[in-house]
């Protein structure tokens, strides 16, 4: 047992978020719940992502809940081969709720600083399954550019191939950066589009954020805040809105620092999306 006990180890962290959303002049109040996390044993690393984000407006809800794993094994120092699990569950409220089951294979490279993966899978649409087929092909990277500078970026191309009616392109791209001021300070953007070729269907979202980690007793906590604003078109027109947020994010394990905390928009961009439709769904609630 104690030498069980010192293989495993665990880099987790649990964040709570608040959000004001204001689309077209129509307001509401976020909340976001989220755990992320990566459990490592021997030659073994698995990431869990548990999401739940809420937004409410005048009575009315919209409510989204994830939960993504990912075990990965590490042939060697440099090379890992995995497979993923995700789910993510939209409901509008209504009865208007649909879920998306995403699976597949995935590569892994690291270099010193530089990580990098590649993945090819399906998604499942509830209800749809039986005439609508999604092939899923992505990839992120992150590389930390010194102690202070780190860059990322993440797509994901989806092709919807729906019975009788031919197949669509769908696409999930995003880029970002990070920049570490000391004293606990760090600053972030991103920007991810996302769309649907042939109808129409689209969205861009830029985020800006600041961070500040520190010790509350021996667990380190991250307040953050993030500004993005989102432009979405559809064939009825174009809808423009602006996100604010604010959360407190708490570091467990090996944990020692989060630059991207869950509750924003640019954390997605990091993290990735596992189809084109989540990253458009997504959008939403930016």
């Amino acid at each position: 047992m104690p030498a069980v006990a010192q293989e495993f180890s665990h880099s987790t962290a649990i964040g709570l978020g608040y959000s004001s959303v204001d689309v077209q002049g129509l307001t509401a109040d976020g909340f976001s719940l989220e755990g992320e996390s990566v459990l490592r044993f021997g030659r073994v690393s698995t990431k869990v992502d548990l999401g739940w984000n809420q937004l409410e407006d005048n009575g009315g809800e919209l409510t989204q809940m994830a939960f993504h794993v990912a075990p990965t094994y590490w042939v060697s120092q440099n090379f890992g081969l995995g497979a993923y699990i995700a789910k993510d569950n939209l409901d509008l409220g209504g009865g208007l709720d649909t879920d998306l089951n995403s699976y597949g294979v995935e590569g892994t490279l690291r270099f010193g600083r530089f990580e990098g993966a590649a993945f090819h899978g399906e998604t499942e649409i509830d209800n749809l399954a039986n005439i609508v087929e999604v092939k899923d092909t992505g990839l992120r990277m992150r590389a930390d550019l010194g102690q202070n500078v780190s860059v990322w970026g993440s797509g994901v191309w989806s092709n919807i191939d729906i019975a009788g009616l031919g197949d669509v392109d769908a696409r999930s791209l995003g880029a970002g950066a990070n920049m570490a001021f000391g004293s606990g300070f760090d600053a972030f953007v991103s920007y991810q589009m996302s769309a649907i070729d042939n109808t129409g269907l689209d969205s861009d979202t830029k985020a800006v954020g600041l961070s500040y980690t520190t010790n509350l007793g021996t667990q380190s906590v991250v307040f953050s805040g993030e500004y993005a604003s989102a432009t979405g078109r559809s064939p009825i027109g174009s809808l423009d809105g602006d996100r604010f947020s604010m959360g407190a994010t708490l570091l467990l394990g090996d944990a020692r620092a989060k630059r991207t905390p869950a509750h924003t928009v640019s954390n997605s961009v990091v993290r990735g999306e596992r189809s084109a439709i989540t990253g458009l769904t997504g959008s939403i609630g930016f």
